[in-house]
């Protein structure tokens, strides 16, 4: 995205904040059927998408001391960063689902097994996001194979040529390519599988996870 883009998207934001009544009109027609489709395609039903953007929108603008919108710096997309964090609140809904579904009841009482049960540390949103991801892309790196994991590392945060690397093997660069393509194909799908194993019911693409990375200012690739 360019820089007058992020520019205007951070104006907009502004006049959000101020209650500037066009702008919301335009939020409400643009942002709020835009942020459902996002969710619906990551895996949230109707319901679920239509509640967790209705309360974002209204966190947007709503809250009398320190409105959402207060919080985007303006340094990515205004509807990345909307939809990062309506993902985060799906997702940090579907844990808490998750695990009420196993607190199980029989006869009125609580099974025996919850007899030493202590209330957990509630997390932030944003750290399931990040835990998710983050174990997500280790488990990436960790079923890739040395080599092809080490070429990758050199071209891409070390700024070696595919060349200079096939002058160090005493190998065509046509080998330390396809090594770099195999290593980002096993991370790519090692990152996605984790994610469904862990909830089947989120579908994301890898350019979701690359978004979700960006738009959250998550330092993990």
């Amino acid at each position: 995205m360019s820089n007058s883009s992020v520019t205007a998207d951070w104006e907009f934001a502004q006049s959000l904040i101020s209650g500037d009544e066009e702008a919301f009109v335009e939020f409400e027609n643009q942002c709020r059927p835009y942020l459902i489709a996002v969710l619906r395609k990551r895996g949230a039903s109707e319901t679920e998408a239509d509640d967790i953007v209705a309360d974002v929108v209204s966190d947007c603008v709503s809250r009398p001391e320190r409105p959402l919108l207060s919080g985007f710096e303006g340094r990515c997309s205004l509807r990345g960063w909307l939809s990062t964090i309506a993902t985060r609140r799906w997702i940090d809904r579907r844990r808490k689902d998750k695990f009420r579904a196993e607190v199980t009841i029989s006869n009125g009482e609580v099974d025996a097994s919850m007899d030493s049960f202590t209330s957990p540390t509630i997390r932030q949103p944003d750290t399931v996001l990040i835990d998710l991801l983050r174990d997500a892309i280790d488990g990436g790196f960790d079923a890739c194979p040395a080599e092809s994991l080490l070429h990758l590392r050199l071209v891409y945060l070390h700024g070696f040529s595919q060349r200079n690397l096939a002058q160090v093997w005493g190998c065509h660069e046509s080998k330390i390519s396809r090594s770099v393509n195999a290593a980002m194909a096993c991370i790519r799908k090692t990152v996605l599988d984790d994610i469904s194993r862990r909830d089947p019911n989120i579908h994301l693409s890898w350019e979701d996870f690359v978004d979700l990375c960006a738009h959250g200012d998550l330092s993990i690739l």
